[in-house]
């Protein structure tokens, strides 16, 4: 995959889900909701195929090992939600996104510490821990003013 200014798809993938979840934020910011919604993005790595089309409506339809894992992790990070190992917006990565990102951005990362029954699908060349990233953004930062 060629990514713009030759930028690595790593990196790239997390800028854009870290300007996701931004946007998100802005928007909810918007609405004056009374509570704090989050916004978690899954990353994986691999191969997708497929097409959309040329007249309207516009349509996509994607597939490959890398949705079928983001899914994974999207089911595993629920679980760890719901366990209290992560708050917050976040972004979870595969250990493949992860090491692929520069010595700069990994210390941004934690380790998930997880025991599950859901079990990520993955080659033998890789383990299947997970990272996560919180994301604060600017509602979060004032619901923890105010609740302090």
């Amino acid at each position: 995959m060629q990514c713009p200014n030759h930028e690595r798809p790593s990196r790239l993938s997390l800028k854009l889900a870290q300007d996701f979840i931004h946007t998100f934020h802005e928007n909810i910011l918007k609405m004056d909701y009374h509570r704090t919604i989050h916004c978690s993005v899954a990353i994986a790595s691999g191969e997708l195929e497929g097409f959309f089309t040329r007249g309207f409506p516009i349509e996509y339809h994607l597939h490959g090992e890398p949705l079928i894992k983001a899914d994974q992790i999207n089911e595993i990070s629920k679980q760890a939600r719901k366990n209290g190992l992560l708050e917050g917006s976040t972004i979870v990565i595969q250990d493949r996104v992860y090491n692929s990102l520069s010595s700069e951005e990994r210390p941004s990362f934690t380790a998930i510490e997880w025991t599950s029954r859901l079990t990520l699908q993955s080659d033998s060349n890789h383990s299947q821990k997970l990272y996560y990233q919180r994301v604060r953004y600017q509602d979060e930062l004032l619901d923890e003013r105010n609740s302090a």
